[in-house]
């Protein structure tokens, strides 16, 4: 995750932003996050992540925080994962099938290739959404 520092004027805040994601923090401290909808002289609006739109005024507005997503991180780590997690896979599969000496005693562990061939992509591809994640931390200028 990446935080960038930017600086906006309020007037150019709609053209920068409008229907990405962002967080408001407001004087009171809570916080709102959404997609932003439109930006007015006075208030903008965003239409919040559990349904429904809602009016923000300018002066209750402390912290603006843009949130993008890139992709190749996830689909590398996605990749790279089911490399390993086949590659694991095969392994313990071998390991517990083949012995020479008789009955094996890793016999057991053999669920443990499935748990490990699904389980690296999902690591892999969340791994790779931190790397993804960019968060720029927007200090509005007065116009």
């Amino acid at each position: 995750m990446k935080n960038v520092p930017a600086q906006l004027r309020w007037s150019e805040l709609s053209a920068a932003i409008t229907h990405e994601s962002v967080t408001i923090r407001q004087r009171d401290e809570s916080r709102v996050a959404g997609r932003l909808v439109s930006v007015d002289p006075e208030a903008l609006t965003l239409r919040h992540e559990k349904g429904g739109e809602l009016v923000i005024p300018r002066e209750a507005i402390t912290v603006l925080q843009l949130r993008q997503m890139a992709k190749m991180g996830r689909i590398l780590g996605a990749i790279i994962g089911c490399v390993l997690g086949c590659a694991a896979g095969v392994v313990i599969v071998f390991i517990t099938t083949f012995s020479v000496l008789g009955p094996n005693p890793f016999a057991y562990l053999a669920p443990l290739s499935v748990v490990v061939a699904v389980g690296l992509p999902i690591a892999g591809y969340a791994v790779g959404e931190r790397v993804d994640e960019k968060t720029t931390q927007i200090t509005i200028l007065p116009d």
